[in-house]
């Protein structure tokens, strides 16, 4: 599937990818309407931000054959539970990442009141937690990577904890449009 193939495809509800389809490309469904997709064994292969902006999205379901990727609890990772490449932007509630987890590539959070992030991630991905409006309050590990939009547009985001030991303003425009953020700790030093 070719990149912003489904893009804007707002009464697009649902899809079943067909057997031939071995890739999906960068924002295949950016904007669109899905609730639900079935990835099919054959997809070895998924680009970035495939999902952005997918409100409505509840569940991203894999064939239990795929080699490449896997669904728990209807959130994308791949076969190893290393990456987690997308949760589903319609998803509500709060979400625990499965430990083991050492990166994230892709966002969706749009309706998540909490997300704990294990002390195993150590990458985020470019805009992973953007739009974010119900997340008040997240604990960040020491990461790898350079924060960057990370948070942006995270309205009711009150509290971070950094958790690194770099200088978290050496970040790039981490906190754009975080109306409500009041503090930021940076742990420098736990265990």
């Amino acid at each position: 599937i070719k990149s912003c193939t489904f893009t804007l495809c707002k009464k697009l509800s649902s899809i079943i990818i067909p057997e031939s389809v071995n890739s999906i490309y960068n924002s295949a469904f950016l904007y669109s309407g899905l609730t639900s997709i079935y990835i099919p064994k054959s997809v070895r292969s998924i680009g970035k931000t495939i999902f952005q902006s997918c409100y409505k999205l509840e569940a991203i379901n894999v064939a239990v054959e795929n080699q490449a990727f896997m669904s728990k609890e209807g959130v994308l990772f791949n076969h190893d539970i290393t990456t987690l490449y997308a949760y589903p932007g319609g998803k509500k509630g709060r979400y625990s990442i499965p430990y083991g987890v050492t990166d994230i590539q892709d966002y969706g959070c749009n309706k998540l009141s909490y997300i704990s992030i294990p002390y195993s991630v150590s990458y985020l991905g470019l805009h992973v937690f953007e739009h974010c409006s119900k997340l008040s309050s997240i604990i960040i590990p020491q990461l790898r990577n350079a924060l960057e939009n990370t948070f942006d547009s995270c309205h009711n985001l009150s509290s971070v904890t950094y958790l690194g030991d770099t200088d978290i303003k050496n970040h790039v425009d981490i906190f754009n449009y975080c109306y409500n953020l009041t503090e930021i700790h940076v742990l420098t030093s736990y265990g």
